[in-house]
């Protein structure tokens, strides 16, 4: 018997420390490349409302250079407060396109991904407004603006990711700093497309 209680006193330690690592291991596994190339964070305004949303900064990054900055709205597939579908299924080739390494070797660029939520849409085009969740969306953006060196003037001319269409923008702007942002890059594609 009391070579029971000593061997349970030695090994009951370790044990534990084995029990703990395979808990970390089993943690580890949950965490995907998303999550590694994409911060996940949450958003809350003023009022208390909260968006999910997802931002790649470009690797090396350094705050004495001045970086553009990719605003993705995605489509219906991504609403929720997951903060995963925004960035994954039908809205992982246009998130993913630019944060390739031979894309950010040619143009550093932060790409930021709120996630709209179930209940509501970015914008209804009969309407021409913007809807709140695309209102707190630029309010995330100007967060990102003012903790980073990015410069709204600053602009990658660059096509849509293979495959992807590009989209209807309105007759009038419904919000001039939005339309600052999509508009060079809108009238590249839409350019692109005319001449095919």
């Amino acid at each position: 018997m009391p070579l029971l209680k000593t061997f349970r006193r030695a090994i009951g330690p370790a044990l534990f420390v084995f029990l703990l690592g395979q808990t970390a291991a089993a943690t580890a596994v949950d965490l995907t490349q998303d999550d590694i190339s994409f911060r996940k964070e949450v958003y809350v305004n003023k009022k208390g409302a909260r968006m999910p949303y997802r931002l790649f900064v470009p690797l090396g990054y350094d705050s004495s250079k001045n970086y553009p900055l990719l605003l993705w709205l995605h489509g219906g597939t991504g609403r929720g407060e997951d903060n995963v579908k925004q960035i994954t299924r039908q809205n992982e080739l246009g998130t993913h396109f630019w944060i390739k390494s031979d894309v950010q070797a040619q143009f550093p660029v932060f790409v930021l991904v709120p996630q709209c939520p179930s209940s509501d849409i970015w914008a209804d085009p009969e309407i021409n407004q913007p809807s709140k969740a695309l209102e707190m969306a630029l309010e995330i953006l100007g967060k990102v603006e003012s903790e980073f060196a990015i410069d709204p003037d600053l602009w990658p001319r660059l096509p849509p990711p293979p495959g992807r269409k590009p989209h209807a923008c309105p007759k009038s702007p419904p919000h001039p700093r939005m339309f600052r942002k999509i508009r060079p890059n809108f009238l590249r594609i839409s350019l692109k497309f005319k001449n095919l």
